[in-house]
Formats: C-alpha cells, sequence, structure tokens
C-alpha cells in the first residue's frame, strides 16, 4: 500500500504525538517519534496474561513467554524435520506425565523425555535468537508476564528496524517449543525465588482472599507448583494459537523513525498473517466484601501486615479517586503515612499501593512494626489514616499537589523514555489515548468534598489483613532435582536464515562522543563551582549539590542524612517541611556514599527560588529534639536486626565484605547505639551543615539563564561559609589471599545462592576495552556464556551472571564476580558447572562476532544528552580519564579478536584464586559433597560474625 493510504489515529495537543494504526488483519501499531537519539524502544504486546491461563494449566502465559525466546522453525533450526518428530514425542510423553501420579512412572517418563530431549537438541540451535538480536545491536532485550498481558522489550539502533521487524514477524509465526524441559527447570526455580520471598507469598495469600473467584487469586503470575511440573505442551500450543493473533497484538515503537516508512515496512511484513478469531474471555464476577478476614503466613524475613481492600477496574470511578488517594497516602515525602507515622517514628515503615487492571482493582497498606510492637497495632494505626480521610481530617490543598505532581511526572516522561510504557497500558487496558491524555483534567475535577465522600462509601469493614510472621514457611514445595542431561548447544553452527540474514546490508553510522570540553566549571563564592546546562525542552529544573564528605570520612554524616528525614529546619517543623515541598511539586533528596554527599533538587523552574531557600534552611538551620532522637536510635537499633534476617544484606553486604576485607570491613564499619547516642541530636544534625560549609560543586540543568542562575547560587553560596574539613578518612585494603576461602551462613529458604568472587588486577585504564567485550561474551545477556551454558543448557537457575568489574576508583581492583541462584539439590552441580567455565575459554568464533558487532552498535547509536554530560564526564574522571570513555572502548574494541579475549581470559580469570560463598539452608545441603567439589574446607559464619553484633 501507498503510505499515503493508511489509517491512523491522531490527536489534537497530544505532547506524545502519537499515531495509531490498525493494519487489515487487526493488527495495532503505535508509532511515536523521539530524536534524542538513533534508536527505537519496541514492543510487542499479547493481550494474554495469567488471567488467560486455563485453571488446570495456571502458568502457561509464563511459560509462552520463556519459549518465545527459543526460536522457529527457520531460526535455531537445523534438521527441522527430524526435530520435530522428536519434539512431537516429548509433547505425547508429557501428556502422560499429567495423567499420572505413580513415582515409579513418573522417573520413568522424566528419563525418557530427557533422552528424546538430548537427541532433539543435536537437529537445532537453541541460543540462536538471541544472536541475532547480538548482531543487530540490541539491547534491553527481554519480556514480562502480567495479569492481562504478555510483552516483549526491545531497544533496537534505528537503522536495523526492517531487519527487527522481520526477525519480529517470523519469531511471531512460527515459534517451536524447542529444549522444553531445561527450560521447565528454569520456571521452576523463578518460581522458587517466589518461594524464597515473604513479600511475594504475603502477596499472593492476599490476592487469593480478595478474589476468591476470579483469575486474579488464583496463582499469582507463575502458576501453582502443582502445575508447574507437569506442563502440556500441547496446551501451550493452543494459548498461542488462541490468545498470539494479530487482532489481539500490538507493535508499539518509539524513537527515531519515520511515520510512512515504518508502517509500510510493519505491513509489509505482519500485514499477511491471518487475523485469527479475536479471543472471548467471560467475566468472572466476585460476590461483594462484607466483612474482615485475616490471614498469617510465616517466613524468615521480617514482619509486616498488609491489608486491602477491592474496587472496580480501569476506566471506572474507582480508578480516579483511588489514584489521587494513593499519592494522598504516601508519596514517600509527605503523604499521610509518611508524616503521621513513619516520620512521628511510630513505625519502620508504611506504605499504600494501588494496583489497577481490567476487571478489577486493589488498594492497599504495607507496614513494618516497631520496636516491640504488635502486628495487630500496626494494622489498628494504618486503618486511623483511612478514618482520618473518612472524616475529612486532612488539608484540602492536597488534591491541588497531587496534580502537581502527576504533571511534573508527565513532563518527565515525555523527556525520557518510559512513554512507550504507556502505549502499552492504553493497549492493554482498552483504554482509548483520547481519555488517557484527558486523565489529568478528569482527576482535577474531584474535590475535597468528593474525596471523602467516595472514602465514606467504599471504605468500610470490607478488607483483608494478611500477618507475616517470624517463622517457618509452611507449604513450601521441594522437589527433587530432576537427572537432566546437558543438551548441545551446538554454537559453532548457524542455521541458513542466520547467514541469510548476516548477509542483509545495514548502514553503519560512526558515533558521535561527548565533547566533555564543553562542559567546564564556573566559578562561584568561597572557591565553589557550577556546572551548567541549558534545558530546552520543558519548564523543569534540576539541582545537584555535591560534597567531598562521606561515610569513611565521618561516620556521623551517615546518621546524619537518615535523620534528616525526621528534622524540621528554620521557622518549619519536620512536618511542615516537607508539605512545603509537596505543595509545589518539589523533590528534596540527600544521599551519602563512602567519599560523597549528594543533595538533590528537583522541581518546576518557577519554585526554584523557594526550593532553593528551603535547602539553604536545611543546611544551615535544620532542628530536632531529644525524644524525637531517642526514637530514632530506636528505629536504627531495629533496621539493624531486619537487616539480619535479608538474604541479599547477608550474603552482598556481611559475607562479601568479610571476605575481601577481613572482620574490620566497610560493612562492619558503623557507629554503635551507645556511641550515636553519646552523638546526640544536635551534633548530628549539624554534621550536614558541616559537610557543605567545606568546598562543594554545583550541577543545574533546566531553564534558567546562566547569568542570573549565576547571581543566585553565588548568593546561595556566600551564605554557607566556607571552613576547611579536616578528613580522616578509613581506608579499608581488600586482603590478598594466598588460597580460596570459603563461607557459609545457614539461612531457611528453598533456594541456595552461590558467589564465586576473586580480587583481580589494579585498576587499568588500558584494559578496559577488553573487560567491556569479556563481561558481554561470558557473563552479560542471554546470549552470554554463562546464561547458556548454567540456564539454557542445564537449567539449573533462573539468575546467573558474572562479571571482570570495575572498581569504585584507580586505585582499587577488579573484581570477579559469578553468582548463581539455584535449588539446595542443585548446588554440587552448579558448582561443577562454574569451575568447569572458568577453567577453559570457550571459544566460539560466529558468536565473538556477534558479541562484538552488539558493543560496537551500541556505542554507535548512542546519543549523550546534554542533561547528562556532567554524569558523563564524572564518571570519566572516576578512571582518569578525559574523554568520554566510550571512545576509549570502541576505539579499542574495534581492533580485538576472539584471540585475545582467549589471552584475557587465561591471564586474568583462569588463575584467579576462586573464593566461594554459600548462603542456604543446611539440612537440605550435603556440605561434605560441596567441599569436596571446590577443594575448600567451608568455614560456617554465623550472623552476629558477619554483622558484628
Amino acid at each position: 500500500m501507498n503510505p499515503n493510504e493508511y489509517d491512523y489515529q491522531k490527536f489534537d495537543n497530544d505532547p506524545y504525538g502519537v499515531r495509531i494504526y490498525t493494519l487489515r488483519n487487526g493488527l495495532k501499531v503505535y508509532l511515536s517519534r523521539d530524536l534524542d537519539e538513533p534508536r527505537i524502544k519496541t514492543r510487542i504486546a499479547v493481550k494474554a496474561g495469567a488471567t488467560s491461563d486455563p485453571s488446570d494449566a495456571t502458568g502457561l502465559a509464563h511459560y509462552v513467554e520463556h519459549m518465545m525466546f527459543k526460536g522457529t522453525d527457520l531460526i535455531g533450526a537445523l534438521d527441522r524435520e527430524k526435530e520435530a518428530s522428536i519434539i512431537s514425542k516429548i509433547k505425547g510423553h508429557y501428556e502422560d506425565l499429567a495423567q499420572t501420579e505413580s513415582p515409579e512412572e513418573i522417573i520413568r517418563i522424566n528419563s525418557e523425555i530427557d533422552k528424546l530431549s538430548s537427541a532433539a537438541s543435536l537437529e537445532a540451535i537453541p541460543g540462536e535468537l538471541d544472536k541475532l538480536y547480538s548482531i543487530m545491536g540490541c539491547r534491553n532485550t527481554n519480556a514480562r508476564t502480567g495479569f492481562e498481558e504478555t510483552v516483549y522489550e526491545n531497544d533496537i539502533p534505528k537503522v536495523e528496524l526492517e531487519r527487527w521487524i522481520s526477525l519480529e514477524k517470523e519469531r511471531f509465526t512460527s515459534p517451536v517449543l524447542r529444549l522444553f524441559p531445561p527450560e521447565l527447570e528454569v520456571v521452576y526455580e523463578e518460581f522458587n525465588q517466589a518461594q524464597d520471598d515473604d513479600v511475594s507469598r504475603a502477596y499472593d495469600t492476599f490476592l487469593n482472599c480478595l478474589f476468591p473467584k476470579h483469575p486474579y487469586g488464583r496463582a499469582g503470575i507463575l502458576g501453582k507448583g502443582e502445575h508447574l511440573k507437569k506442563p502440556s505442551m500441547e496446551k501451550i500450543e493452543a494459548f498461542l494459537n488462541k490468545w498470539y493473533v494479530p487482532c489481539n497484538m500490538a507493535i508499539i515503537l518509539t524513537g527515531d523513525l519515520e511515520f510512512d516508512e515504518t508502517i509500510s515496512i510493519i505491513d509489509k511484513y505482519w500485514g499477511s498473517i491471518d487475523k485469527g478469531n479475536p479471543p472471548v474471555k467471560n467475566a468472572v464476577i466476585e460476590e461483594p466484601i462484607t466483612g474482615i478476614t485475616n490471614k498469617t503466613i510465616y517466613g524468615v524475613d521480617s514482619t509486616f501486615v498488609l491489608l486491602g481492600y477491592r474496587f472496580d477496574g480501569f476506566g471506572s470511578e474507582d480508578e480516579l479517586y483511588l489514584t489521587l488517594i494513593d499519592m494522598i497516602m504516601s508519596n514517600n515525602q509527605a503523604g499521610i503515612l509518611d508524616l503521621n507515622l513513619v516520620q512521628k517514628q511510630l513505625v519502620l515503615e508504611a506504605e499504600s499501593s494501588y494496583e489497577v487492571y481490567r476487571d478489577y482493582s486493589w488498594f492497599s497498606l504495607y507496614g513494618v512494626p516497631g520496636v516491640h510492637q504488635s502486628l495487630k497495632k500496626v494494622t489498628s494505626l494504618l486503618l486511623k489514616e483511612i478514618d482520618r480521610l473518612r472524616d475529612g481530617n486532612f488539608e484540602s490543598w492536597y488534591n491541588d499537589a497531587v496534580i502537581t505532581c502527576f504533571e511534573i511526572d508527565k513532563l518527565n516522561e515525555l523527556e525520557g523514555s518510559n512513554k512507550v510504557e504507556s502505549f502499552v497500558d492504553a493497549f492493554v487496558t482498552g483504554l482509548s489515548w483520547d481519555n488517557y491524555l484527558k486523565r489529568i483534567d478528569r482527576l482535577k475535577k474531584i474535590t475535597f468534598n468528593d474525596l471523602v465522600d467516595f472514602i465514606n462509601r467504599k471504605f468500610n469493614d470490607n478488607y483483608i489483613v494478611v500477618y507475616k510472621k517470624k517463622g517457618k514457611a509452611k507449604n513450601l514445595m521441594y522437589i527433587k532435582k530432576p537427572n537432566l542431561t546437558p543438551v548441545v548447544l551446538n554454537r559453532e553452527i548457524e542455521s541458513k536464515f542466520c547467514s541469510d540474514f548476516k548477509k542483509i546490508t545495514v548502514q553503519r553510522n560512526p558515533p558521535v562522543f561527548a565533547d566533555l570540553e564543553e562542559l567546564t566549571p564556573i566559578p562561584l563564592g568561597l572557591n565553589r563551582s557550577l556546572y551548567y546546562e541549558k534545558n530546552s525542552s520543558n519548564e523543569l529544573f534540576e539541582l545537584l549539590l555535591t560534597a567531598d564528605m562521606g561515610r569513611l570520612d565521618d561516620l556521623r554524616i551517615h546518621y546524619g542524612v537518615e535523620y534528616s528525614d525526621y528534622i524540621g529546619a528554620g521557622e518549619f517543623t519536620a512536618k511542615e517541611f516537607q508539605q512545603e515541598l509537596f505543595k509545589l511539586g518539589l523533590d528534596l533528596v540527600i544521599s551519602s556514599k563512602d567519599n560523597k554527599t549528594v543533595i538533590s533538587l528537583s522541581g518546576r523552574e518557577k519554585d526554584f527560588d523557594f526550593g532553593l531557600h528551603l535547602v539553604e534552611k536545611f543546611i544551615k538551620s535544620g532542628k530536632s529534639d531529644k525524644k524525637r532522637y531517642k526514637k530514632f536510635l530506636k528505629r536504627v537499633g531495629l533496621m539493624r536486626e531486619n537487616a539480619k534476617s535479608s538474604k541479599r544484606v547477608i550474603l552482598w553486604g556481611g559475607l562479601y565484605n568479610y571476605l575481601h576485607f577481613g572482620k574490620d570491613n566497610p560493612f562492619r564499619y558503623y557507629l554503635t547505639l551507645r556511641e550515636l547516642k553519646r552523638v546526640g541530636s544536635e551534633k548530628l544534625i549539624d554534621i550536614i551543615h558541616t559537610t557543605f560549609s567545606s568546598n562543594f560543586e554545583i550541577f543545574y540543568y533546566g531553564p534558567s539563564k546562566k547569568d542570573s542562575l549565576i547571581e543566585k547560587l553565588n548568593d546561595f553560596s556566600n551564605k554557607l561559609e566556607n571552613s576547611e574539613n579536616t578528613k580522616e578518612t578509613k581506608i579499608f585494603t581488600p586482603k590478598k589471599h594466598g588460597k580460596a576461602l570459603g563461607y557459609f551462613t545457614n539461612y531457611n529458604m528453598v533456594q541456595s545462592e552461590i558467589l564465586l568472587t576473586s580480587q583481580g588486577v589494579k585498576f587499568n585504564k588500558d584494559l578496559l576495552p577488553i573487560v567491556f567485550l569479556f563481561n558481554e561474551y561470558f557473563g552479560g545477556g542471554m546470549d552470554s556464556v554463562v546464561f547458556q551454558e548454567v540456564r539454557e543448557r542445564r537449567g539449573l537457575a533462573y539468575s546467573a551472571y558474572a562479571s571482570y568489574s570495575l572498581p569504585r576508583n584507580t586505585d582499587e581492583n577488579f573484581i570477579f564476580n559469578f553468582y548463581v541462584g539455584t535449588q539446595a539439590d542443585k548446588v554440587p552441580e552448579t558448582l561443577r558447572c562454574i569451575l568447569g567455565l572458568l577453567d577453559f575459554f570457550p571459544k566460539v568464533n560466529s558468536y565473538f562476532d556477534a558479541v562484538k558487532s552488539s558493543l560496537l552498535k551500541n556505542i554507535e547509536s548512542e546519543s549523550i544528552l546534554k542533561r547528562d554530560y556532567y554524569f558523563v564526564k564524572k564518571e570519566s574522571e572516576r578512571y582518569g580519564l578525559n574523554i568520554d570513555m566510550r571512545k576509549l572502548i570502541y576505539n579499542g574494541v574495534k581492533n580485538l579478536t576472539v584471540d585475545d579475549l582467549e589471552l584475557f581470559f587465561n591471564d586474568y580469570i583462569k588463575n584467579l584464586v576462586k573464593n566461594i560463598l554459600i548462603i542456604g539452608d543446611e539440612k537440605i545441603m550435603d556440605l561434605g559433597e560441596i567441599e569436596t567439589i571446590i577443594g575448600i574446607d567451608l568455614e560456617k559464619l554465623s550472623l552476629k560474625k558477619i554483622f558484628g553484633y
């Protein structure tokens, strides 16, 4: 068709500039231009998610998402006819498996499936689709399954648009359920992760009570464990045929594109696909909730309460009102819960959230108890805040303040890259784009009295409460690992489709690097400096104040930053200070790192002067009282105790630092509660003033004219006296291990987590090109060695990655980390796999070419925006560079060969001292076998030894 013959919807006063097309087969196409960089963000959305699963095969939509990465009749195919015959037999065995409960028969059938899976792998190239994405220079390749949608994500160079469209057409029209058995184990490992997540299990329990009939409450996104272990390939194929049809799908593109050219290309490849029958989903109507339901679950993580209410879905009156109520209740700044519960330190944490879907929505409150506080007390406090709204006992300006925040969020979205998700939401929910654009206007019409009336009508004794207590989790599924034979990957071979695809000529554009010399510091009073970038896009500004003082220079800074959430400033109380910011949509954040403390202020330029005034008050005139500080000390103590229940903190904070530094390490560098008490409230507040009384630099991005801004910031700087801080920086020196160490910490969980970690060589900028290339090749994306060997070939894990990581500065060493999360009885096999991958370099020429192409094309199609120059400059300076680091990487990678990569592996990776950290449940692990495999005696570290308390 002539491009001019395509009808499309276009909307007046649409800042997104979207055009919505509908092809003859019903496929929706959303196109929006964004010329910030020569790339296009892509989404392919299917209106099918967990609510589309058959009741006897939950998790099916999520399975389909995984299988859509396995290739097609052409992609990844060697002998398709032979492979299809074997897959047909596997399919039949899975149907037999679903019909039997006999343990002996289950073992026999799984053994047959394993043999056939190994045979099928000889006839295919399972990772070829990922390789093709790499060849094109795609990034952020991923997919997600929700309750009502499955969305496939990519980010492509604009010059690859036609190849990408043609590739996706092939992918979505003839998918093959290739290497199903190992992928089944990957999905189950994802299920295991959810079993070990107390919040996830509490949420599933909450939804199960909220929706006794509707699929929202049936089995979450992942499905029931009993269904996952006995899947039906026939039902998966039926699911694809029913839901993955053009009239139920959308292609959504935002970026550097031409409308007419793009729709013509999409129609060329997708327009001839059969429309299919529009899927029909039967409505499920829930009975009204007329009472209160209480449930209790147990787990090893810290305690909390989750309570919530059920409401109508998208497009309803409920959606508008609850959008406002959610922000009034909780916005991490001046919400009702933020001020009345968290800032007053009546609970440790409190927040609200609102989730809306097609049929229903739910509004929930979450609370973490304070010291010696019961979950029922937390529940009572949360409900009292609902009562506060019901009584109209809150400020009438909240509605306007929330609207201001939404308007600022919209401006940020238009300037950023997330607008593609707004189009996804509109398609999935069926909301017309015109209505989407008018959403803020509709919110503006809701008055204070309307809101109070709504709360009185809708929020009653009609809610669900889930108490999450500490204890052994119940009803977890422990399923013995199957005896899977590692499949053949055939990475040295490529299909005819791949060979032909690579021959298609695509224009390559030279990269554009940031000229960092353009950004020079402007002197301000008292030896401070300003970096200025003009925002010509909208009325928003961002201001950063960065002081070269952090927790390693003065430990009090870390606690001063934490305490700043609870203090007032100048004439404002703590509550009033946050409210003044929120009224105007100003966001003020302070954070500290080892050697930096940063104050960030952002909002609309018209509010800049008042915002800067508040920053001055915050720095110079903080105020508190002894009662508030006493509560803060209790809060710090409780947070430390709760940290001992977090497996992430135990592994990546405690064990990691203990291994690299020993007992005296950065993780254990803190003030005791007794020391904090001696510091006192006034000194802790004053440390912020002291930190920003020395030299600091300012970065401004906004619409203000440079001269007037300099005048304002000079005045601001002069009000903060300049006094040299004497720094006594704490230095932690990593230990050099002559032999490998192994540490184990016991934790009640289904999975175990393994981290192989090693000190590399001292930072050398000349290594940057090959380090970046190695990380992509070995442990980066879906086509990396680690992903393919650990996940695709053996089905050992859902999460697995490795990297030779950059240090924090030029004085430190690179660190090599190899992480895998896997079921406890898979740990021995996983360790053999990890150590085996580090014994010799897996040299695959065609894969190397794809990875190199991907890295170069990504840099070629990147544009560093002016607003990001400052951050690029600071990152480069951190590593002793005066140019855009990407220039060094690009010019170096261009000349590297696979032999260079092999040499790097042999010189810098293979002979590293391979230290092992493991966290898991020793009751279901064979530590003796593990020690034999790794050749290290594991030392068991208690939480007290790791944390120091």
